[in-house]
């Protein structure tokens, strides 16, 4: 083949395998997964509540981050974002530490023992986050904000999440 036909278009958009490493064995991959979701389902019953379960507290530090950096911006609407993305994590953490409840506020009351002193502060955090989400028209002012921001902080720090 000479030059002239080696840079024609059916020459150049031929389709390319995906590169695939040597060292790729999809089965072993599956059988590990399957192994560790087996031995966290046999030790289930064997944990105490409040134990470490599928939670990353460098993940939660990012999270919790981009949490107050949304309150820099000083306007309601960002304020109120952060209030449900707290009240969120707060809400996950507590999943993740096996804290029983169907909803955010259960969990909250079966936390009490661990939250200690900030269990009404962080109640009171999260009855503005609803006010927020049901109420059309509440209006949030950004120093409520900050407060339950403090609270959720408070919070997670008692739990140990940050």
């Amino acid at each position: 083949m000479n030059n002239y036909y080696r840079h024609h278009k059916k020459y150049h958009h031929r389709p390319r395998r995906p590169y695939v490493p040597r060292d790729y064995h999809p089965e072993a991959n599956f059988l590990a997964s399957l192994g560790r979701g087996l031995w966290s389902l046999l030790t289930l019953p064997f944990r105490k509540k409040g134990e470490m379960r599928g939670f990353n507290r460098i993940e939660v530090r990012n999270r919790w981050e981009r949490i107050k950096s949304l309150l820099a911006h000083n306007n309601p609407s960002s304020s109120a974002k952060a209030v449900i993305e707290a009240d969120k994590l707060l809400d996950n953490c507590l999943k993740d530490l096996g804290f029983a409840g169907e909803k955010m506020g259960d969990r909250i009351r079966s936390a009490r023992e661990k939250l200690g002193n900030d269990y009404s502060e962080i109640w009171q955090a999260h009855i503005l986050r609803n006010q927020i989400v049901h109420e059309l028209d509440h209006e949030l002012f950004v120093h409520d904000a900050k407060r339950a921001l403090r609270s959720f902080e408070k919070g997670l720090k008692d739990i140990g999440a940050i």
